[in-house]
């Protein structure tokens, strides 16, 4: 059960001088920046304790708004909210959903330490995931799951792109509107989430072999703001997390799951990044007990077996095909 406690909006900006080579905040806030966040109260003070917990790492914090779900860190810019949510952890902050959340972010990062974009405008927050998380198999896929259900509740349907994106479907098809990325360090479990508000990254930056172009927020969605849009979020993920994961079990949640999964019942392939470039091809089934990939595989080919790099497809009916359980790799259809 979630600890009964009022959340904070609480405004981090760099204080003194950090340890050298530890900054958690790089830059402070503008007076712009300032005027756009949610502030339903008077500046207050933090506790003398936590006061001096920041100072120790050159942070200054402002409580700036009370009756949240859970504390919410919001600075102008640092390196990643990762960083900041764990150096945050060693200060004894960053309870269960407790959140960091920057403005900007200067080195942001995906999937395999690829970069991640952070312009201006989009949300760019990491939170920490409940325990029951931590001994999850699937947690990946779980957690983007709560996310779009709780996306779902602002009346914007998403799917799942295994593992971990957040897929809006536009009128020219799918798009990549976020992604998730889960890290784990001492005994703790971060999500952090990127979503595209308001600005696209730049198609130049963009990996060439990307599955999904990328999406952004319609117009006219509500919460188009960074700190609206998370605080909405969490709010539904904790009820989300309470009247549908406390109640299920794993197996149950990715039945679940499975409802929302692009390209089921089509014709995908796999590309192991952690070998030789193979690829399976084959039907998407669905999801394993552990969060991987059913394929009926049609065919497995290696990078470099044919000249054109890969082998061609030798697909020759469903009855010839073979159960298949993918773990890791990127997805995407042929």
């Amino acid at each position: 059960m979630r600890e009964n406690r009022e959340g904070r909006l609480i405004i981090l900006e760099p204080a003194g001088a950090a340890p050298a080579g530890e900054a958690a905040v790089t830059a402070p806030f503008t007076a712009g920046e300032l005027a756009a966040l949610a502030v339903a109260a008077a500046p207050g003070a933090l506790p003398a304790p936590e006061a001096a917990a920041l100072a120790s790492a050159g942070l200054a914090g402002l409580v700036v708004r009370q009756g949240l779900p859970a504390d919410l860190f919001v600075c102008a810019e640092c390196s990643s909210t990762f960083d900041l949510g764990w150096r945050l952890r060693e200060l004894g902050f960053m309870r269960e959903w407790d959140a960091a959340l920057a403005l900007r972010q200067t080195a942001g990062r995906g999937q395999m330490r690829r970069p991640w974009q952070s312009p201006g405008g989009n949300l760019h927050v990491s939170f920490r995931l409940p325990e029951r998380f931590m001994r999850e198999s699937a947690a990946s896929v779980l957690a983007a799951f709560l996310l779009i259900r709780s996306f779902a509740a602002l009346e914007l349907p998403l799917l799942l792109k295994w593992p971990n994106d957040l897929v809006l479907m536009g009128e020219h098809g799918p798009g990549k509107l976020g992604g998730l990325l889960l890290e784990e360090r001492s005994q703790a479990l971060l999500a952090g989430l990127g979503v595209n508000i308001s600005r696209l990254p730049a198609a130049a930056n963009l990996r060439p072999e990307a599955a999904l172009p990328a999406a952004r927020l319609p117009e006219n969605f509500c919460f188009g703001e960074p700190v609206k849009l998370w605080l909405e979020l969490v709010h539904n993920a904790l009820l989300v997390y309470e009247n549908m994961f406390m109640a299920s079990s794993s197996r149950e949640l990715l039945w679940e799951s499975e409802k929302y999964l692009l390209w089921k019942g089509s014709e995908v392939q796999v590309l192991d990044a952690y070998e030789s470039g193979s690829i399976t091809r084959g039907l998407l089934c669905g999801l394993t007990e552990l969060g991987g990939l059913r394929l009926l595989a049609s065919t497995t080919v290696t990078a470099g077996s044919s000249p054109n790099g890969y082998a061609a497809d030798r697909t020759d009916g469903l009855r010839n095909r073979r159960d298949v359980s993918l773990y890791s790799g990127s997805l995407s259809v042929p």
